[in-house]
């Protein structure tokens, strides 16, 4: 066998590697030396780390047929790809052959035993024939108040909108050699009233505009209501369309929203309303207005080259930009018109189809669109979006009445199916700890939890029983109820998910933790085990949690 060896000498020696004791697999490639590549074959003995003690791998010799052999451990392997998937991302349409539009995940819904994601009915069916003032000719009564009954503006956009059962991917459909390599998290079933709508919904006198669609969540997807860098989204949806808000003194309602674009910004309801002609009579249109706060942290900064053909002047452009939260700066009036815009936005182009969310994370409505202006700049065929940092959104009840959901029970609760153990930053629940350590028996649980928190966690996540039990009997989903619960006053601890009772869930948790964990561990599990039960039992909130910890001899331990 020479240096480099043939196909078969090599492939002949890698297998007679692979069947020495403590050998997990054997590579064939070229040597590191020093951090460079090298231009010399060697094989490499990947070994199995538990045996790494055992003398095992004396009996792999240093060379084979003059190629070198290097013992290397072998390490975990995981693909570099979420497993989970959650709201304020990208998602896009792709209709065979193209992709349609794309925008924000709003969040994830659920009818009739089927989940769903929700986003704007323009991210799915693409704004080209979507023009916001073609609502005046929208009749607001049954049957004819629909605007996907409505011709489009642009020739050809009917055959954009449906398209055998569009899907649905997040972000982006991914193309290998022109085939697909990454899966859809979702399939547009029909273009009925139950998966889009982009019309007026009528609710006693009023009437709110709805611009929403849904995807039905294919099989297999692990979906989760959790915001990155806000939060679980609270089952518990806040219904601003019956609050007082056309009261003498309407409410002050700061909200939040994460988005494809903008990422993370805050803001306040600015406005409730507004009022346009409808088919000859003023009529009154519920979809709010939000202005970003002063502390929203997404800053909006761009200069740009007006077009010497833009009708509208200097003063004009800063004069509409600046009634909302921007700053226009003329920075040379002419040749070119060169303006700074400049300021807190809480939206721009792609942040359609966000959840708006109160300071306690319920949903109030899901953004749209924006306030700002088409200019015309320069070196650019098309006009460009401008935003004066204000946006416009949906109330969210009207939006699941047009589409058909419970508002009861139509936000997913945390994950479905959980795939590991994930905890809020610790922050989030230093006051529910402070409250639990008021007791003497509260205090014995955080102790124990902080103890034991991180090898639970890596039982959960490679253990083999454990991660069993947490996947079947829906662990995550229990322990976002938990942290709602510890969170928000008045949300009861689920009793129940997907037909399993939470002390279902305990107690084969207990098993397979008493299976594999470690003797501390074990012994923690026999002493509160009992008293985990006894404050799961019916489901309570959290204060009522707090006054049986009060109770003296709660409950008997198993030790």
């Amino acid at each position: 066998m020479t240096s480099s060896g043939d196909s078969k000498s090599i492939v002949a020696a890698c297998r007679a590697l692979s069947c020495l004791p403590g050998v997990a697999s054997v590579g064939y490639g070229l040597r590191v030396a020093n951090g460079e590549v090298t231009f010399e074959p060697v094989l490499r003995v990947y070994l199995d780390r538990k045996f790494s003690s055992c003398g095992l791998h004396a009996s792999i010799p240093p060379e084979i047929g003059g190629i070198r052999i290097e013992k290397v451990p072998l390490l975990d392997a995981r693909p570099y790809c979420g497993t989970t998937y959650r709201p304020g991302t990208k998602i896009t349409r792709y209709a065979p052959g193209f992709q349609v539009g794309s925008g924000t995940l709003s969040c994830f819904l659920q009818r009739g035993g089927k989940k769903f994601l929700l986003t704007n009915y323009h991210v799915f069916f693409d704004e080209a024939g979507y023009n916001p003032s073609r609502r005046s000719q929208i009749i607001s009564v049954p049957g004819q108040s629909n605007f996907l009954d409505q011709p489009p503006d642009v020739p050809g956009v009917e055959d954009m909108r449906l398209q055998n059962q569009d899907t649905v991917y997040q972000p982006d459909r991914s193309e290998c050699l022109q085939v697909a390599c990454n899966t859809p998290i979702g399939t547009i079933r029909s273009l009925d009233a139950s998966n889009a709508a982009l019309r007026f919904q009528v609710s006693g006198a009023r009437q709110f505009w709805v611009d929403a669609a849904v995807a039905e969540i294919q099989s297999g997807k692990d979906v989760a209501n959790d915001i990155a860098g806000i939060g679980v989204v609270s089952p518990t949806i806040r219904d601003l369309s019956t609050d007082a808000i056309l009261s003498a003194k309407p409410p002050n309602i700061g909200v939040q929203k994460r988005g494809r674009t903008t990422d993370i910004t805050k803001g306040t309801i600015v406005q409730f309303l507004t009022t346009q002609v409808v088919n000859g009579v003023n009529t009154d249109i519920f979809e709010f207005t939000v202005r970003p706060t002063n502390d929203s942290p997404f800053d909006y900064d761009k200069t740009i080259d007006v077009d010497d053909n833009e009708p509208q002047t200097n003063a004009e452009i800063k004069s509409f930009l600046e009634t909302g939260s921007v700053t226009v700066t003329i920075v040379s009036p002419q040749n070119p018109r060169r303006l700074r815009v400049k300021g807190k936005i809480f939206s721009n182009k792609g942040d359609s189809g966000s959840l708006i969310l109160d300071a306690n994370r319920q949903p109030v409505g899901i953004l749209w669109g924006g306030n700002g202006l088409d200019l015309r700049l320069r070196g650019q065929q098309n006009t460009e979006f401008v935003p004066s940092g204000l946006a416009l959104a949906c109330y969210f009840i009207p939006v699941l009445a047009a589409l058909g959901f419970d508002p009861s029970a139509a936000i997913v609760s945390a994950s479905s199916p959980a795939r590991g153990l994930t905890l809020p930053p610790p922050d989030e629940l230093s006051e529910a700890e402070e409250l639990l350590a008021a007791s003497p028996r509260g205090r014995e649980l955080i102790d124990a939890v902080r103890l034991h928190h991180d090898e639970v966690r890596e039982l959960v996540n490679r253990g083999r029983r454990v991660t069993v039990a947490w996947r079947r009997f829906r662990g995550a989903a229990f322990l976002s109820s938990a942290i709602i619960a510890a969170r928000e006053p008045g949300e009861k601890l689920a009793a129940q998910i997907d037909g399993i009772s939470i002390e279902i869930f305990l107690e084969e948790m207990y098993s397979a933790l008493l299976f594999e964990a470690s003797e501390a561990l074990k012994t923690d599990l026999r002493r509160h085990m009992n008293t985990f039960l006894s404050l799961a039992h019916d489901a309570p909130t959290f204060a009522n949690i707090l006054e049986r910890l009060q109770e003296p001899a709660l409950v008997e331990d198993l030790t």
